[in-house]
């Protein structure tokens, strides 16, 4: 069994517990009541807590900032881990060194970026001997797995689209690519430095871009720690993932174009180039403060090499069929890097100052072209469409050549491929399910669900992008959308549509009703005496007066 973190091992005592394989156990040696038997029920105790120590142990070997740390700092991490994880409001740890619990502390953090109930400070006293650890606490328990629930249910519905049997490198730029789309940066953003923010809001900063790639590769069997830093900008947060057991840099925040100090890269709308970078070639715009952070040295996944974008010497002849074979693959914007910036300044020179490009895709028109000036990358914008394969149209058949299906005795009418209608693109034109179950929504936009039933939204819309505020302060962005409601009540859906640099422009309200689930009945009682008691008031009332008028007659 691979362990992913020590939530694995939190699930596998609990699966020895449920199935009763722990009880059963413990309950055999109690029956053994005799002397001879006293000292196996104490080893056998003995056991099952090493087990569980074990299991947590392991857990713990795999994290990156914890292998790259001596044996007094790793105790320490243990012990720290431990508190928070288990909501304790001190623990005393085994160093008297307020350095060695700083460096636990900070590894804890880099390898843990799911412990988002601690605001990541703590304080520290002194001991008889030792130092006690105590954590600063930002919700309490009951809050904290509330807000769990709402992560696990998100990050289910981010992992659906992960093909199965992936590779590291693409479970890595699906991580990728998902965030970018998924998540927006914005310093308003309500829980920006714990990875809450960015699943629960899609917005976020650094520190959560961060959090979530490493919550969704550890999901993935990808470990990875937070590497802090400094950027022109100021502070900043990325990550080192083991990839293929090499490690690599990945900074998703600057991936995404809406990214503020960024300019945008257009290969669907996404900068690749922080996908899977050597220490050397992200040193180039970053400043890596983290003591733990491995060097960084292969370059097999990282994202040029692996799409065959990448040319290690300058050769116009090899820059052309590396262009040509993207552009076959469909690709109308490519980014193409280079071993140097003079190769990079080479292709500048052959295919936009001598018209090279024009002379490679005659047919190409209007094009745009993008060279950053720290990084030897030229990207070309506006390739001709792609080659199609030639289909034809279909010579007519005779009636009795369709066999006929169950559904339908006639066959189904040939339409050629011009006169075939357009696919729709009416924004609105949403699709609203319950438990997998399609709704049917009235014409005023409103309709009711059960408390804690899962309501998915997809929405037919492919050139837009697209962001669901499900009316309970928190929102996401795709077109597809799945949430539950944790209390009853009445909910204004906003689906908006985006432009490119996100403004929206088009925007549909609907209105959800969530009943309250068991309470409905003892509701309906309710209702049913208010009313009875109603009715006997006004029945009371009218006697009252029919009395009165025979009195005064």
């Amino acid at each position: 069994m691979q362990i992913h973190g020590v939530r694995t091992a939190e699930a596998a005592l609990l699966f020895l517990t449920g199935a009763g394989i722990l009880d059963s156990t413990m309950k055999t040696i109690q029956d053994k009541s005799t002397e001879r038997h006293a000292g196996i029920r104490c080893l056998a105790t003995m056991g099952l807590a090493l087990f569980a120590l074990s299991i947590r142990n392991a857990a713990a070997t795999n994290m990156i900032a914890f292998n790259h740390s001596d044996r007094e700092t790793r105790a320490v991490y243990r012990e720290v881990l431990r508190c928070i994880e288990e909501h304790q409001a001190e623990i005393e740890v085994s160093t008297p060194k307020p350095g060695v619990l700083q460096q636990a502390h900070e590894g804890v953090l880099a390898d843990h970026g799911e412990l988002f109930w601690t605001s990541g400070d703590y304080s520290y006293r002194l001991g008889p001997s030792k130092l006690v650890f105590l954590p600063t606490y930002t919700m309490d328990k009951i809050r904290r797995e509330a807000i769990q629930r709402r992560i696990d249910a998100r990050v289910r519905h981010l992992l659906r689209g992960c093909p199965a049997g992936a590779s590291d490198y693409e479970k890595a730029k699906f991580v990728y690519r998902t965030l970018v789309g998924e998540i927006d940066y914005d310093k308003s953003a309500p829980m920006n430095q714990t990875v809450a923010g960015p699943f629960l809001y899609g917005r976020t900063v650094c520190q959560g871009y961060a959090c979530a790639t490493q919550y969704l590769l550890r999901e993935l069997g990808i470990e990875s720690a937070i590497v802090v830093g400094q950027t022109k900008g100021g502070p900043h947060a990325w990550i080192i993932a083991c990839l293929d057991g090499q490690y690599y840099h990945i900074d998703t925040t600057w991936g995404d174009p809406t990214f503020p100090d960024k300019e945008e890269q257009l290969d669907d709308n996404i900068d690749w180039w922080y996908l899977n970078l050597t220490t050397r070639e992200i040193s180039q715009d970053h400043a890596i403060v983290s003591a733990f952070a491995p060097l960084c040295t292969a370059t097999e996944d990282n994202y040029f090499v692996k799409e065959s974008l990448f040319l290690p010497f300058w050769s116009a002849e090899k820059a052309d069929d590396l262009l040509v074979r993207a552009w076959k693959s469909g690709r109308q914007a490519v980014p193409v890097k280079f071993a140097s910036i003079p190769d990079r300044n080479s292709a500048v020179r052959h295919y936009i100052s001598e018209d090279g490009i024009r002379a490679l895709f005659p047919d190409m028109g209007t094009f745009w072209y993008d060279t950053p000036d720290d990084r030897p990358l030229l990207s070309i914008i506006g390739l001709p469409p792609p080659p199609m394969p030639v289909t034809g149209h279909r010579p007519p058949v005779e009636e009795e050549d369709y066999p006929p299906t169950a559904a339908s005795s006639s066959p189904e009418p040939y339409v050629p491929e011009s006169e075939a209608p357009p696919p729709p693109q009416r924004f609105g034109a949403a699709v609203f399910r319950v438990n997998g179950e399609e709704l049917d929504v009235l014409a005023d936009g409103a309709f009711e669900i059960g408390l804690g039933q899962e309501l998915e939204i997809a929405v037919r819309q492919s050139n837009t992008k697209i962001s669901i505020d499900w009316g309970d302060d928190t929102s996401n962005r795709g077109a597809t959308g799945y949430h539950v409601y944790e209390q009853p009540g009445e909910y204004t859906i906003i689906i908006r549509a985006k432009g490119k640099f996100g403004k929206t422009f088009r925007a549909k309200t609907f209105v959800v009703y969530v009943k309250g689930g068991g309470h409905g009945f003892f509701l309906f009682i309710l209702f049913l005496l208010t009313a009875g008691a109603l009715v006997a008031v006004n029945v009371r009332r009218k006697a009252a007066q029919a009395t009165q008028q025979r009195t005064s007659l």
